[in-house]
């Protein structure tokens, strides 16, 4: 949703709308409890292809950047998540446990959600395509994919999200009536996909 409207996540946990887009933070395994983890092992080529990227100026033009500061009338607009919709989601319980991470080591990155007008701005080319609907997917029957796993241990919804309210609702405040479309989709071809979920599946190597 558009920033500076009240809508987003943000907007309602902070007061304020000044970021926008989604942050993710990263954090390294401590290395002593990583080796005890996971033996060691080395990956020569990628070792090989990382030092040849390290050479190279990874660096991203700051024309690139969405622009902070634009006329009340400009069209180009930065956008932020709001709570709503009907995305069945779990957040599943860190495996390796909080003694496991150096959380002195983070990384953030920014990835900002814009609209047409400003894409248009920041790239000099036009947006994509609009995804196409939930209902329009469904009408050719193409399949959803649910992913089953009864052995995962989930954590409960956040305290600092309880009181949060959807686009609907916050519609429903301003304009007694809700704006998006909530039509229910039709779904008939679910595939059902069930795994063992393993931590250990993915590793790092040494390089």
């Amino acid at each position: 949703m558009q920033l500076g409207e009240g809508y987003t996540i943000e907007g309602q946990v902070t007061g304020e709308e000044n970021v926008g887009g989604v942050q993710v933070i990263c954090y390294r395994p401590k290395e002593s409890e990583r080796l005890k983890k996971f033996p060691k092992i080395t990956a020569p080529l990628m070792k090989k292809e990382c030092e040849k990227m390290s050479k190279k100026k990874m660096c991203l033009s700051s024309s690139l950047s969405a622009p902070r500061c634009r006329s009340a009338k400009s069209e180009a607009k930065e956008l932020g998540i709001a709570a709503g919709g009907r995305i069945k989601q779990n957040i599943v319980k860190d495996a390796y446990g909080e003694e496991f991470w150096d959380v002195d080591s983070k990384s953030r990155i920014f990835i900002h959600i814009v609209n047409s007008e400003m894409y248009r701005q920041i790239t000099g080319e036009n947006p994509p395509n609009t995804p196409v609907s939930a209902q329009t997917y469904s009408s050719y029957n193409y399949p959803w994919f649910d992913w089953y796993n009864e052995n995962l241990e989930t954590i409960r919804k956040s305290e600092i999200l309880e009181n949060v309210k959807s686009v609907s609702e916050i519609d429903q405040e301003k304009y007694g009536v809700s704006l998006q479309n909530n039509t229910t989709v039709k779904i008939n071809n679910v595939k059902v996909i069930k795994d063992n979920y393993n931590p250990n599946n993915v590793r790092d190597g040494d390089w």
